[in-house]
């Protein structure tokens, strides 16, 4: 009983914090900053087993003053990608550049090319495999430089995480931190 009791006030002192309201779409467009970017990924199916449209793989592109959504392929093709690709790159050869190159283009391109000029961050949401994606490595070209040279990459598990972390950020910490 004094366990639920704790459970009961703890759950009440800490309601807000520990569940969060959903992020909606116009939240998160007015708390990102003019140069940052979210890129959300939804990574479905295309199609069913029994040939139906099973919603698909999209990148979904947030900016202060704008959205675009962007097809990319399905988890099926993902997963083997990605798990390629980090073969690849913890060899620490070139080999694993074609690789950047390929997965930059399929699952990063459209969306980067309708990102208005100034952007410098992106926040990444990724889902599925794309949570073991170096996001950093990838680059556009084989001349070109990996995405981490040119934005500053944050990684989060969802939008309403990320939102709820940038709302903490105002708070004043009344502790130390260990970093």
């Amino acid at each position: 009983q004094e366990a639920q009791r704790q459970i009961a006030v703890t759950t009440d002192a800490t309601h807000d914090r520990a569940h969060p309201t959903f992020a909606t779409l116009d939240a998160v467009q007015s708390a990102l900053a003019s140069d940052e970017a979210l890129l959300s990924f939804q990574t479905g199916i295309w199609e069913t087993y029994e040939g139906e449209f099973g919603g698909g793989s999209w990148v979904i592109a947030v900016t202060r003053r704008g959205r675009s959504v962007h097809r990319i392929p399905d988890r099926g093709e993902l997963a083997p990608m990605v798990s390629v690709f980090t073969g690849l790159l913890a060899r620490g050869d070139d080999v694993g550049t074609a690789g950047a190159i390929r997965l930059y283009s399929d699952i990063l391109a459209h969306a980067l090319k309708a990102l208005p000029a100034g952007i410098e961050r992106l926040i990444l949401l990724p889902d599925g495999a794309l949570h073991r994606l170096p996001f950093d490595a990838l680059r556009g070209g084989r001349e070109a430089a990996p995405l981490a040279a040119r934005y500053e990459l944050v990684t989060a598990p969802s939008a309403t995480l990320w939102l709820e972390g940038r709302r903490n950020l105002a708070r004043t910490p009344n502790r130390g931190v260990l970093a």
